[in-house]
């Protein structure tokens, strides 16, 4: 197939264009316009065709797929004698508050003692849940 004048020299002109657009030494506004005009001139021309592209492409090899996230760790939870009383977890504090034992504050990420409407105690504060 022999190509015409007309389509070497839009060949030419396109990737002078793409050569602009990557040269270092080109202003930012410059190159994103040749750029531009090089994406509609190949457009306009029709110069990618899907056959052309896949009979000369290596196979894309598959990305990798991306890693499962381990699930967060289970709290650990104390058993109460009670069925049906809640458990006692502990936990990383959401909210900074007031230990239901010693009346101290803790914070955001602390290690809490809670429970289900019962509130919270520092995890050293442990003892208060065996009394209540």
């Amino acid at each position: 197939m022999v190509a015409s004048a007309a389509a070497i020299t839009l060949l030419v002109r396109v990737r002078s264009l793409v050569d602009r657009a990557a040269h270092e030494a080109t202003p930012e506004e410059e190159a994103r316009t040749s750029a531009v005009i090089a994406c509609k001139l190949i457009a306009k021309h029709e110069m990618l065709s899907l056959a052309a592209l896949e009979s000369r492409a290596a196979p894309v090899p598959e990305p990798p797929r991306p890693k499962r996230a381990d699930p967060p760790p289970t709290p650990k939870s104390r058993s109460r004698a009670a069925d049906d009383d809640p458990p006692v977890v502990l936990l990383a504090s959401k909210y900074a508050g007031r230990c239901k034992h010693c009346g101290f504050g803790y914070e955001v990420g602390d290690s809490v003692w809670w429970k289900r409407g019962g509130g919270a105690t520092h995890e050293a504060c442990e003892e208060y849940w065996d009394a209540h």
